[in-house]
């Protein structure tokens, strides 16, 4: 197990090792606002585009875990800690609620991506994507991920983390052609826990770090 002085840091030293991808057709995609800043040095080294996959959890009443997550691509992921079964009797029993947070969480998501920060599933298309994650818990982002590039015919899928659990590994074994990570940690506290520094940036200023990324190519 390893700490970081910051994510910048630890995404310059996952840049060090995807330095060989300096390609017109890779692209990167952080999984949420924090991993902008992991994604960041990998995009100015790799000279990609860098996007977010944002998402929002549907939960019901009484559970403490999300019964799905939802992309701002649309794309909704059931959490495989419920059995089939328990899904069909929540939805069933719940079926109202469910479908109101879905609307909610779908507006909310539209409300945090805005016109600038949107991503195009089209512009993916015979790319290498390269996921990026500051840090995961278990394995319930890769569930998204694979569903997210599911109908996209990528010509690779490279997913890296600064840290990550064992049952995360798994899914990205699964879940990608390549995987990178650079610290396994067996008792996951919280992903801040990890990095001396925490101080994360305005909405507004990681908008402007992945639309202006084309400008600081190295």
């Amino acid at each position: 197990m390893r700490y970081f002085k910051n994510r910048a840091e630890a995404g310059a030293e996952l840049a060090d090792i995807l330095s060989d991808l300096t390609a017109d057709n890779t692209v990167v995609i952080a999984v949420d606002e924090k991993s902008v800043l992991v994604g960041e040095p990998i995009a100015k080294r790799t000279n990609s585009t860098l996007f977010m996959l944002v998402t929002d959890e549907v939960y019901v009443p009484g559970e403490s875990e999300p019964i799905a997550t939802l992309t701002s691509a649309d794309t909704y992921t059931y959490n495989s800690s419920y059995s089939a079964g328990q899904i069909e009797e929540l939805n069933s029993e719940y079926s109202g609620v469910i479908n109101q947070k879905r609307d909610e969480s779908f507006h909310k998501i539209n409300r945090i991506v805005g016109k600038d920060g949107a991503m195009d599933k089209r512009l993916l298309k015979r790319h290498t994507a390269i996921v990026v994650s500051d840090g995961l818990k278990n394995g319930r982002t890769m569930d998204v991920v694979k569903d997210f590039f599911k109908p996209i015919v990528l010509e690779k899928l490279i997913v890296v983390a600064v840290l990550a659990t064992a049952d995360a590994i798994d899914k990205m074994h699964i879940t990608a052609d390549e995987i990178h990570c650079l610290s396994v940690v067996n008792n996951f506290i919280t992903t801040d826990h990890y990095y001396e520094e925490n101080v994360a940036p305005t909405h507004e200023e990681i908008i402007s770090i992945m639309k202006n990324m084309v400008f600081n190519w190295k």
